[in-house]
């Protein structure tokens, strides 16, 4: 099933897990990744307050360049026993 929109769906992420899930969703997009900075400090205590902000922050920073589509943007922040784990850099962090 594919699944089309009279307006542009835009990602607004290089995840390529993102663009995996909505290419198995049948969703016709096209990627334009935000640039916003993922380095904004948290509190472990709030660490799904943290993802929200940012998700709308991405989606927010594409929607400016891109105001007759509809923006799709996420993040993910990993935290386990009160500490944060940032993106690794490679495959050997991760």
């Amino acid at each position: 099933m594919k699944f089309t929109s009279t307006r542009p769906i835009i990602l607004a992420s290089s995840s390529p897990r993102r663009k995996e899930l909505l290419k198995l969703a049948g969703i016709d997009f096209e990627v334009k990744p935000s640039h916003v900075a993922e380095d904004l400090p948290f509190t472990p205590e709030e660490p799904d307050l943290y993802a929200i902000r940012l998700s709308e922050q991405k989606a927010q920073a594409v929607f400016e360049e891109e105001p007759d589509s509809i923006i799709i943007a996420a993040d993910t922040v990993v935290v386990m026993n009160g500490r944060q784990y940032p993106k690794p850099a490679n495959d050997a962090q991760a």
